[in-house]
């Protein structure tokens, strides 16, 4: 804690003139009478003269020195850079490869840098195998465009739910794995970590999701 020398002997009047009447700030009156901060703060709360909060010395400053105040907007503010407020504004980038919306920093989607991995042809089969598939590397990994115009159907149907956990969900799971069967009967709402479930032990659930 530090104490006020006894040194300092400075009047209720003095104060009440300096720091009320002429809205003169702490610092400004230490540095008059070369002293320090805290002293004419322990006989500001000695003679029980008010302290201004932070927000009225604030604008007590704007109004003593009006050039403090800057009213920066638009493209005048700091932050302003490229059309956003890189503060408070998250800018989206587009997939280089299929165009669709990502992150800032992203360059490509999950999908596309997952069909650009350095794998051999040979590790991708083998992946292939691993996941149910036939073998070949990336079967019928493109989507027909009927099910582009029948996946939004699919997620109304099933209210926006994931039919695994019952939790909030948009991804759109073909039952039987043919991307090119895009019949109601075969699509099914699912969250994106139960439709990442689903790529493994897909007998199972192709059996599952057939009987509910």
């Amino acid at each position: 804690m530090i104490t006020c020398p006894t040194k300092y002997k400075i009047s209720k009047k003095f104060l009440i003139q300096e720091y009320i009447k002429n809205k003169k700030s702490m610092y400004i009156i230490a540095k008059s009478l070369n002293c320090s901060y805290p002293v004419i703060r322990k006989n500001l709360l000695k003679y029980k003269i008010k302290i201004r909060n932070y927000s009225e010395a604030v604008k007590n400053s704007y109004e003593k020195y009006p050039e403090l105040k800057i009213k920066a907007k638009g493209k005048q503010c700091g932050s302003y850079k490229e059309g956003y407020y890189s503060k408070y504004a998250k800018k989206s980038n587009e997939c280089i490869s299929c165009g669709t919306k990502i992150g800032p920093k992203a360059k490509r989607c999950y999908s596309c840098t997952n069909k650009i991995r350095l794998f051999s042809q040979e590790t991708r089969k083998k992946m292939s195998l691993a996941l149910g598939g036939t073998g070949i590397p990336f079967e019928n990994r493109d989507y027909s465009a009927k099910f582009y115009e029948v996946r939004e159907l699919i997620r109304i149907r099933d209210n926006y739910t994931c039919q695994l956990c019952h939790k909030k969900a948009k991804h759109v799971h073909h039952i039987d794995y043919d991307k090119k069967n895009c019949s109601e009967d075969n699509l099914i709402t699912l969250c994106i970590k139960c439709h990442l479930k689903t790529n493994i032990n897909r007998n199972y659930w192709k059996k599952y999701f057939i009987a509910i």
